[in-house]
């Protein structure tokens, strides 16, 4: 199983565990995910908003996806999915985020850089949405 799998199915049991539905991947959630991680590994930086200034919101209308809801969790200096999943889920805002019920779409991404400013190395980025109007 992958670490997006893994993230993937991890999020989805905890939903049902709370009687939510399961989230769908999606490619455009994906994009801005792992475009965040890799910002952040290589831009030294480790925050909500990216170097233009722009959080989840506007990076998710920047590629077209016209939300209703949208969220992101990210992490780092953790260097497997499971740690990761874990640490989102004993985190009281990480796990609101996760269990939202009006979330319905999730995109996930991930940067392991060598050499970066804050010794971190692993960043991953969970970005959970729903559309302004559903398919």
């Amino acid at each position: 199983m992958t670490p997006y799998d893994l993230l993937l199915t991890s999020t989805n049991a905890a939903r049902m565990r709370e009687g939510l539905p399961a989230l769908s991947g999606h490619t455009l959630l994906n994009q801005v995910a792992q475009a965040h991680a890799l910002a952040m590994a290589h831009g030294g930086y480790f925050d909500h908003i990216d170097n233009e200034g722009y959080g989840i919101g506007e990076r998710l209308l920047k590629v077209g996806y016209n939300y209703r809801w949208c969220g992101e969790n990210i992490s780092a200096g953790k260097a497997n999915a499971d740690d990761v999943i874990a640490w989102w889920l004993s985190s009281d805002s990480h796990r609101d985020n996760i269990l939202k019920p009006e979330f319905t779409h999730v995109g996930f991404g991930y940067c392991f850089i060598e050499q970066d400013k804050n010794s971190f190395h692993h960043y991953w980025v969970q970005v959970l949405a729903s559309p302004l109007h559903p398919a």
